[in-house]
């Protein structure tokens, strides 16, 4: 399926226009190594310079297609920097594809009761991340696609996505940026998800290993003492691009499973690219 509309049409022979002087073969000034009143040989070439902007070139095809990457997808909130709603022109097909996954899939041994990970294949990840336009622009972690699923009155505390991995105090594969969400299953609109500034828990220690998120508040239902720098509640309609590198929480506060398709970059991208990159890249301000 095409996501984007040819930005020039097709380049090919008959539309590049070029001109070309024909010239004799040169005749010998002077004497050289050889016979001096052989022909010489002259190479004739073509250098072709070609303006492209804002394009993008699809490497699998080599294509060239449209980047207008600002309106590759209409925004419903923007809430930068902490989260953004759009439309995803093909996401029936998405959760058709997803559903029919997670007939067969297995559930991430890191369960808990408030919530758990149901991991795609290696196979269907990659299915699923050509679907998603923007794998035309980043590269995505094939072996975190996955969905997360959330049962009713389940949810996560206050945390950030992600390890901070510390190698002689350099920052490696560091924590999630981004996450990119689309909803599979979502029945109602009883599960909040809130964002906070950093300044409300510098002084708060982490209460998780660390190994797969940073927590500093684990009671997700009773989060109201702190102040709430913004909240959503994503519905059946659009997907989100999440900041989860600011600290949130989320609380499924209803009688309906929740399931949640979630993207990640890859390791080598994962924390080199913060959201506002990502934002500025794919939205219109």
């Amino acid at each position: 399926m095409m996501f984007f509309n040819p930005f020039t049409d097709p380049v090919t022979d008959a539309r590049i226009n070029f001109r070309v002087m024909n010239t004799n073969t040169p005749a010998a000034m002077a004497p050289a190594i050889g016979n001096p009143t052989s022909e010489t040989k002259v190479k004739k070439f073509i250098i072709i310079c070609v303006y492209l902007p804002d394009i993008l070139l699809d490497l699998k095809t080599g294509c060239i297609i449209q980047i207008s990457i600002r309106n590759m997808f209409k925004i419903y909130t923007d809430q930068r920097p902490y989260f953004i709603t759009f439309q995803l022109d093909n996401l029936l097909e998405i959760k058709s594809f997803v559903n029919k996954c997670l007939e067969t899939v297995n559930s991430d041994p890191r369960v808990v009761s408030a919530y758990r990970h149901l991991n795609l294949t290696e196979t269907d990840g990659r299915t699923v991340i050509e679907m998603f336009p923007a794998s035309k622009i980043y590269k995505f972690a094939v072996e975190r696609v996955a969905v997360f699923e959330t049962p009713p009155y389940g949810g996560a505390g206050i945390h950030k996505d992600g390890p901070l991995l510390q190698d002689n105090n350099a920052r490696i594969y560091g924590p999630h940026n981004v996450s990119f969400n689309i909803p599979i299953e979502v029945s109602d609109n009883k599960c909040v998800t809130r964002w906070y500034d950093d300044d409300q828990f510098i002084n708060f220690e982490n209460k998780s290993d660390g190994k797969y998120s940073r927590n500093v508040f684990l009671d997700y239902a009773n989060t109201d003492k702190f102040k709430a720098s913004a909240e959503t509640i994503l519905p059946d309609s659009c997907a989100m691009l999440v900041n989860t590198e600011k600290w949130h929480t989320f609380y499924n506060n209803g009688p309906n499973i929740r399931r949640i398709l979630t993207l990640r970059l890859s390791k080598e991208e994962r924390s080199k690219i913060d959201f506002l990159s990502v934002a500025e890249t794919l939205f219109k301000s």
